[in-house]
């Protein structure tokens, strides 16, 4: 456990796959970051994929430690890529390296209690609970678009990057009688096997938070999807196979039975803040330069959200204005329309001209559709929300 001292203010704020392996990325925090004061406790939560560099991911860390009272992190897949020379032996070595890594530079990567002598209306604890995780493509419910090509998965740089010991190989055998992790899909198993790493500290978290006085707030978070709603629907993608690399259905579980006033997750640099039966869902992703004229423009243009603050009533942050977000609410969800979304014609023309698209952009007006990108955010936010 934490103790903020009293008249301190507690403050979290968020951030996920900040890849900084392009310098513009690791220049982006130069003016966003705070400054330590003893009258602020800054945390940060880092839903992954820093990079796959190690010494990149230990100096990314320290750059924060300086800067934050309290850094939480949990790793992406990118993190775990095993691609360059000296890498570890395979991917799960690597995430061991990371944790020491964390370890060393006193990030977190286990729960966290924050207690808090507030004056305020505000609880006096907060839990801040990681989830790791992995995906899996039984996690993909939805039908396939007919128009998809079947060498898009075959090109997702996991498969050709995250290796696996012999050991879990072996495990994922034993349980389904055969292991994939490529053009095929993804094994259930692997993502069974990161979701039992949280199940001893996630039953402590939950005893926890049953024995406090006042209930404690509870921000939870993963790199992984939980839940396929808070994807959009394939034909808004270009590669729709990403549904099949993205989520897992265990990590959903275990959300649920957490029940979190926000969880936070990150990997598709499609930034929302979305509400489903009644549990709200936060993803904040910086993403690359050029996601950042575009898909992460409000994360980009904005800074990094204060998902809580002691010194507001209420504490956490209302729901933020999202492109996919405002869509989310305003559509229902048909996943069996075909049409392709205009952007997605658009660069199929250019990736792929022999592929001829069904209906036309006249047509995908008149389905539901996000409408026009949200290119100018000044008006769209309050300050008192970003770092």
């Amino acid at each position: 456990m934490i103790t903020i001292p009293a008249g301190t203010t507690l403050r979290i704020v968020t951030i996920s796959d900040i890849h900084v392996d392009f310098a513009v990325n690791r220049k982006w925090f130069d003016k966003h970051m705070p400054s330590l004061s003893e009258s602020i406790f800054n945390v940060l939560i880092l839903p992954g994929d820093l990079c796959d560099d190690i010494t990149k991911i230990k100096d990314t860390l320290k750059m924060f430690t300086r800067a934050f009272q309290l850094v939480c992190y949990t790793p992406g897949n990118h993190d775990l890529w095993v691609a360059r020379p000296n890498s570890p032996a395979d991917s799960m070595a690597k995430l061991q390296q990371i944790l020491q890594v964390c370890e060393d530079c006193q990030v977190r990567t286990k729960p966290v209690r924050l207690h808090c002598n507030l004056e305020n209306s505000a609880p006096a604890d907060v839990l801040i609970v990681p989830l790791l995780s992995f995906y899996c493509s039984e996690w993909d419910k939805e039908p396939d678009m007919p128009w998809t090509p079947e060498q898009d998965v075959q090109a997702w740089m996991d498969f050709k990057a995250i290796r696996w010991p012999q050991e879990i190989i072996d495990q994922v055998i034993r349980c389904e009688g055969r292991f994939c992790f490529g053009k095929d899909g993804t094994s259930k198993t692997l993502s069974e096997i990161f979701a039992a790493i949280n199940e001893p500290w996630l039953e402590e978290v939950m005893a926890l938070r049953n024995s406090c006085t006042a209930a404690p707030i509870v921000i939870s978070y993963s790199h992984y999807l939980p839940r396929q709603e808070l994807f959009p629907p394939k034909r808004f993608l270009v590669d729709a196979k990403l549904h099949k690399v993205s989520g897992s259905v265990e990590l959903e579980a275990q959300v649920r039975r957490l029940e979190p006033d926000v969880h936070i997750f990150g990997h598709t640099h499609l930034t929302v803040d979305f509400v489903i039966d009644d549990q709200r869902y936060l993803q904040w992703a910086l993403g690359s330069p050029s996601e950042q004229r575009a898909m992460t423009k409000a994360v980009s243009d904005t800074g990094m959200l204060v998902i809580y603050d002691s010194q507001q009533s209420p504490p956490i942050a209302p729901v933020q204005e999202t492109f996919w977000g405002n869509f989310f609410r305003k559509e229902p969800r048909d996943p069996y329309e075909t049409c392709p979304a205009s952007f997605v014609r658009k660069l199929f023309e250019q990736r792929f001209p022999d592929i001829k698209l069904p209906f036309d952009d006249e047509y995908f007006q008149s389905t539901p559709n996000p409408g026009p990108a949200i290119m100018d955010w000044t008006d769209r936010f309050e300050a008192r929300w970003r770092q």
